[in-house]
């Protein structure tokens, strides 16, 4: 985030890496701002400050990504809110002859459509310093040479701003005729320029991101038709996962009469950032349909939506392939979760203009869908600011678990990409059935690293226009999904099993550092790689295994399990 004054100061000294803002962007800002100063009209929240008290700069922020030089979503703005109650009553100049509210708004709105900083300030000075910016910016408006003719409506408005009459309608008892001056005289002027902006230039083609054009539904998913030499081990392992599940994990909502605790009552939810998901595929189809489960209950499979990369935010629809995949991956290997889909991009990379996609996804799983495992399976070219502070708030002790592609398949001559690499991310790497090592996986040094299968996974292909078939997909991007649906089912087991003395099983067990050390117990080791899959060590621990650490262990016993996965996160 950087401050309206930044953001115009960087556009003045920095003109070959910060992109412009468009005429036709700066008024939609300028009427979502007063949209929004509009909305906070009650009495509480028109003591907020649209400037700062000392400089009058504006005390609004926008989304700036340093390592691009994008302004992201240029007509969306924030406002600084200190955590106050009450907030402090406004003070202005006793010769003010408009609203302190209004004139601050209205300085703003004039710096957002010149893109600079106006001068006000040469007859601002002692008690009266508010009133000598009014006078300047009433002259500043008055007779300015880049304003047309057409524009005189913004002109109108920030007269408005600057009246008298808006500072008698600002101390009526009630907030009505405020509001109704506020929306004749300032809104309704502002929305004229809306449909046609006039003198607006048109943005570059270079600073375009990700036009939307009309595409094809997709019919193919993008991996080999034909099985390769080792396509049968990798069967086995995703029968293996579908066994363990039916024996451990789905028989557990059947098996629980009772309703379960608060802090286990709700099912592991698992948000996948991606392409979106394909509305042709059969199997998708499905997971999208509420569906019977017995004694009148509903679920659905696929749980929520939102698309970050278009204008509908509805409309998740994917056009290559990749989230698909990894989506109809985590349906299989996490039978029991509930999966939500996040689109922000229309390819299986991130470009530079869509790693702000990435950073909303980020922020809507943690805030709004409270998502337990984020999937990240995609490769972003470049480590972004603004996502890694997303990261981070994510990844704050005891929240979410977030699992993320360690390379770009490119082999030992690359090192782990981002953000794989960040500290407290899970780092998929691949293996092929057996659990040996690809070498397509990035060199992590003398380092322990997690992998799974991650090559010729078969998937099920069954488009409405096409005969069903297998397709065989490999790459990290594949086993990342495998991964967060064991974690996944060690949740589900959690939930149902943990003993009574934990009294919550989100403190102990939903988080990052206790299945990276779960992952640990449950791996075969192939010298650093640590190939994760649960089915050997729940045979050793049932059947085998006399004790494990310093718990006696009683063979046969399934509670077994249980007791050992506790005693991990002591």
């Amino acid at each position: 985030m950087r401050s309206l004054a930044e953001l115009i100061e960087l556009s003045q000294v920095e003109r070959d890496r910060t992109r412009p803002v468009s005429v036709k962007d700066r008024y939609r800002l300028c009427y979502n701002l007063a949209l929004s100063a509009y909305c906070l009209s009650s009495a509480a929240w028109r003591r907020l400050r649209w400037c700062k008290r000392k400089t009058f700069d504006a005390n609004v922020f926008l989304h700036h990504d340093s390592t691009t030089g994008i302004i992201h979503d240029p007509t969306e703005a924030y406002l600084s809110c200190p955590i106050e109650a009450p907030l402090p009553q406004l003070e202005a100049g006793p010769d003010l002859k408009c609203d302190l509210n209004l004139l601050e708004l209205g300085k703003i709105l004039v710096e957002v459509r010149f893109w600079r900083k106006p001068d006000v300030f040469s007859e601002a000075h002692g008690r009266s310093w508010e009133e000598g910016i009014r006078r300047q910016l009433g002259l500043l408006i008055t007779d300015h040479p880049d304003l047309l003719d057409s524009e005189s409506p913004f002109v109108d408005a920030i007269k408005a701003c600057l009246s008298y009459e808006g500072k008698v309608a600002a101390k009526k008892k009630t907030t009505r005729e405020f509001l109704t001056f506020f929306e004749e005289h300032i809104l309704k002027p502002l929305s004229i320029l809306l449909p046609d902006c006039p003198g607006a230039e048109e943005p570059k083609e270079d600073y375009l991101s990700d036009v939307e054009t009309q595409r094809e539904p997709l019919t193919a998913l993008p991996h080999k038709r034909e099985p390769g030499p080792k396509s049968a081990r990798a069967k086995e392992f995703m029968s293996r996962m579908q066994k363990f599940a039916i024996s451990y994990v789905n028989p557990l909502s059947v098996k629980s009469r009772t309703p379960l605790p608060e802090d286990r009552s709700r099912k592991v939810r698992i948000a996948v950032i991606d392409s979106g998901i394909s509305s042709s595929d059969s199997e998708i189809r499905i997971a999208l349909r509420d569906s019977d489960i017995g004694l009148g209950l509903r679920d659905r499979r696929i749980a929520g939506l939102r698309n970050f990369c278009g204008t509908s935010v509805d409309d998740c629809e994917d056009y290559h392939g990749h989230g698909t995949t990894v989506a109809k991956i985590l349906l299989e290997a996490a039978p029991q979760a509930e999966i939500y889909i996040a689109k922000v991009t229309n390819s299986s990379t991130v470009s530079d203009d869509e790693l702000h996609n990435v950073r909303k996804a980020i922020n809507w799983a943690v805030q709004v869908w409270d998502a337990d495992i984020i999937n990240l399976s995609l490769a972003m070219r470049v480590e972004s600011r603004d996502i890694d502070e997303a990261l981070s708030h994510a990844l704050l002790p005891g929240s979410k678990i977030i699992f993320a592609a360690a390379h770009n398949n490119a082999g030992h001559h690359e090192g782990p990409s981002w953000p794989g690499r960040k500290l407290g991310i899970i780092a998929i790497h691949c293996t092929d059935g057996d659990g040996q090592p690809l070498s397509t996986n990035a060199s992590v040094g003398r380092e322990d690293y997690f992998a799974t299968l991650g090559l010729d996974i078969p998937i099920k292909e069954q488009f409405a226009t096409t005969k069903s078939q297998y397709v065989y997909a490999s790459g990290v991007s594949y086993a990342t999904p495998i991964a967060a649906g064991i974690a996944a089912n060690m949740l589900e087991i959690l939930r149902h099993e943990a003993s009574h003395r934990v009294n919550d099983v989100k403190k102990w067990f939903y988080n990052g550092r206790y299945m990276k050390v779960l992952f640990k117990a449950i791996s075969q080791r192939d010298h650093r790689c640590c190939f994760v899959q649960p089915w050997t060590f729940w045979h050793e621990i049932i059947s085998v295994s006399p004790r494990y650490r310093d718990v006696q262990l009683r063979s046969g016993d399934e509670r077994n399990i249980i007791r050992v996965l506790e005693l991990l996160a002591a």
